[in-house]
């Protein structure tokens, strides 16, 4: 009798062994899910575009921004002071004005690794703290670091590495002129009053 019962013990407790190990184990859940416009972005992989959006980590009304200037007119606003994150590819590089007409402090944004790694790195989810390139004061100092970006920004300039952009102030290619060489974040202020040189636009 004492051999048969220590059979039925040794067997209930494989069975209950078994029983843990067939069990479903239930995974954690990531800590931080991965934006559903940040997946879209990595998806569509667009061309030579950057998206900003109204609101921080990608929400709110976005704006699909192709190589250019931008200005409040371009852009439909009547008011400044906007946006609060962007997606930015590796190919484009960005350069954004607290001012209209590419005026005030201006800030070059770091680029985003939307595409390369298996979950999308960002630098510009929020722009209360984002991690700029450069960046100069209206009295020419140098900006580096964190920064307080958030609905300041007035107008932008987007451009990639091969592109040569200049643009005028005054009508009829006249007045103060803006250059960008490529590879380069820092404008160059030319003076100049020769109609005949033409932009390369963008």
């Amino acid at each position: 009798m004492k051999h048969l019962f220590f059979i039925l013990i040794i067997t209930l407790c494989a069975q209950l062994a078994l029983a843990q190990v067939a069990r479903p184990v239930a995974l954690p859940q990531k800590l931080a899910q991965e934006n559903p416009e940040l997946n879209k972005f990595k998806l569509l992989k667009p061309q030579g575009e950057a998206w900003f959006y109204e609101d921080a980590n990608y929400k709110g009304q976005k704006y699909m921004l192709k190589r250019g200037l931008y200005t409040l007119k371009n852009l439909g606003m009547k008011a400044n002071d906007f946006f609060s994150s962007a997606i930015i590819p590796q190919n484009l590089n960005v350069l954004v004005f607290e001012d209209d007409n590419c005026l005030g402090d201006n800030y070059s944004l770091q680029n985003d690794n939307v595409y390369e790694l298996p979950s999308p790195s960002t630098f510009n989810s929020n722009f209360e703290k984002v991690l700029i390139k450069s960046g100069k004061t209206t009295l020419n100092q140098e900006l580096s670091g964190y920064k307080n970006i958030n609905d300041k920004i007035s107008s932008i300039l987007i451009w990639s590495d091969q592109d040569e952009v200049i643009f005028y102030f005054d009508c009829n290619y006249n007045g103060t002129k803006l250059s960008v060489e490529p590879a380069n974040t820092r404008f160059c202020l030319l003076y100049t009053s020769d109609a005949a040189d033409e932009p390369r636009h963008v």
